[in-house]
């Protein structure tokens, strides 16, 4: 049974997602509740399975209390990964990406590209949800893979 993400491989979650899109239902141990509910909610608000169009929602507040206090930690976690091909992110609780930091130019253009930037919304009525954006859903750091580009331009796909 399947009650975390990480105990099931991104193979099988795609073809679980794959069987809940065709189906309209699926095994409840094929996948964590929490994605199975989170699937069930973007079928419910009608988000395109294979396509997303995040909006532009506003500008972030720079003088919100998370803001300020993440600037700091957000400095100097890309002073520490500057030699890494990685970015941060970070968003408000119903998804607004108030702030990332990247060194790598390449990540960067990468996370334009997607619409991962100040002020987009990646709130799951407009992204949805598959198995590397849930785990932006758990309000805990997450770390993911290269395949979050692959699979955020799958989506973003007109």
């Amino acid at each position: 049974m399947a009650t975390d993400v990480t105990r099931v491989s991104g193979v099988g979650l795609q073809r679980a997602r794959e069987q809940f899109l065709s189906a309209g239902a699926l095994n409840t141990d094929a996948v964590a509740p929490r994605i199975l509910a989170s699937w069930r909610r973007s079928r419910d608000l009608r988000v395109h399975p294979d396509r997303v169009d995040l909006p532009y929602v506003r500008d972030p507040n720079e003088d919100s209390p998370l803001v300020r206090a993440a600037a700091p930690v957000l400095r100097r976690i890309a002073s520490d990964l500057s030699s890494q091909a990685v970015s941060v992110i970070l968003t408000s609780a119903d998804g607004l990406v108030l702030e990332r930091v990247t060194s790598d130019p390449a990540i960067l253009k990468a996370l334009d590209d997607v619409r991962l930037a100040r002020g987009y919304s990646y709130a799951e009525e407009f992204a949805g949800i598959d198995q590397y954006l849930s785990q932006f859903g758990d309000r805990v750091p997450a770390a993911l893979k290269a395949e979050l580009k692959s699979a955020l331009e799958r989506v973003h796909a007109s």
